[in-house]
């Protein structure tokens, strides 16, 4: 496409066919009622309204206008409501840009327009006309039925004894073209209203797999980290247990094992929770499941200057169970979120004797 072909067939609404009207009024709201007035001239994009009011270029004004002219004749009182952002103000009055939501308010408004010139009536004629005014005028008319039309003239007939030929405002072809841009719009976007449903259908299960994850990831740093205070915790209760004020006696492994078990209670999975609590000077590593495990040995004695220290260790293992479980294969190595999994922390101290 050329550029000319491009700017051809872009549409200045400034030429845009426009219709000298009568009896056409407008009505907005400016503080108190309503009142009519006067439109001297309105276009598919635009108008220029007669009246007083005084509005700043830009203000958006809700406009009903109003075809009296119909009212007048068959008793329908068409109208309709378009939405006008204010141009320029004029000696007279005031001109509108009107702005649309969608293609079927610009589709209402032509068809409105349509309306005001097929129900446009020629100005009225003056009383006493003779015989022979008459005659010529019943002449001129069989000639101009006779007489080929030009483009843009239709025939208006207001009574059987009484056809008269008036011009009538048409469309240009470029706004057809741009009527048959809307309507092809409006098909395209009837045909993907689906659209939306299917690519929702499509997102919704990796957004719950992205959720499920999120909480189960969550969870185990949580695990983690609760295993490793209890841990801690139970090994500053095994160092400092003899020195502290009431306990003369260092706490025996049992009690330690109460302490971090407690600690850990609030764990989904604590019952899975295998503490271990061993001392340098004993080479007895003491467990709350009978068996200690292999990764858990008794701790050395450490000596620096000299001086040999007595260490204490505990030892917790704790099997992570996801919130919320999900398929896996794993043979295969693949899982959905994370798989059942072992925290393992140690935490050693130098005792206090």
């Amino acid at each position: 496409m050329s550029i000319r072909d491009l700017i051809g067939r872009i549409t200045d609404r400034r030429r845009a066919s426009r219709i000298q009207t009568q009896g056409l009024a407008a009505y907005y709201w400016t503080g108190g009622i309503p009142k009519p007035q006067d439109v001297s001239d309105i276009g598919l994009y635009g108008a220029h309204i007669i009246a007083p009011d005084v509005f700043y270029p830009g203000t958006l004004v809700q406009i009903m206008l109003e075809n009296r002219a119909a009212m007048q004749g068959d008793g329908k009182n068409p109208h309709i409501s378009v939405c006008g952002r204010v141009c320029r103000k004029t000696s007279e009055g005031f001109c509108v840009a009107f702005s649309f939501a969608d293609g079927s308010e610009r589709r209402q408004l032509r068809r409105f327009l349509q309306g005001v010139t097929r129900r446009a009536q020629p100005e009225a004629e003056p009383a006493g006309l003779d015989e022979s005014n008459a005659k010529d005028r019943s002449e001129d008319a069989a000639a101009a039925a006779n007489t080929p039309r030009p483009p843009g003239q239709n025939e208006v007939t207001l009574g059987q004894d009484k056809p008269q030929t008036m011009r009538l405002i048409e469309f240009k072809p470029g706004e057809e073209k741009e009527r048959n841009q809307e309507k092809h719009m409006e098909d395209k976007k009837r045909r993907s209203n689906g659209q939306a449903l299917i690519e929702s259908a499509l997102i919704l299960p990796l957004l719950f797999l992205l959720i499920v994850n999120v909480i189960n990831f969550g969870g185990f740093l949580y695990d983690w980290i609760a295993v490793s205070n209890a841990a801690r915790t139970g090994a500053q209760y095994l160092c400092t247990g003899g020195a502290t004020v009431g306990a003369p006696a260092p706490p025996i492994a049992a009690a330690v094992s109460t302490l971090v078990l407690n600690d850990m209670h609030a764990l989904p999975n604590s019952a899975s929770a295998q503490v271990c609590v061993s001392k340098s000077s004993s080479v007895t590593v003491t467990c709350n499941t009978g068996s200690a495990p292999a990764g858990a040995p008794p701790p050395v004695d450490t000596a620096e200057g000299g001086i040999t220290y007595v260490v204490g260790a505990v030892d917790v293992k704790y099997t992570y169970q996801p919130f919320i479980p999900l398929w896996d294969f794993p043979n295969l190595r693949i899982h959905a979120t994370l798989p059942p999994t072992t925290i393992h922390r140690q935490a050693r101290m130098r005792m206090l004797e």
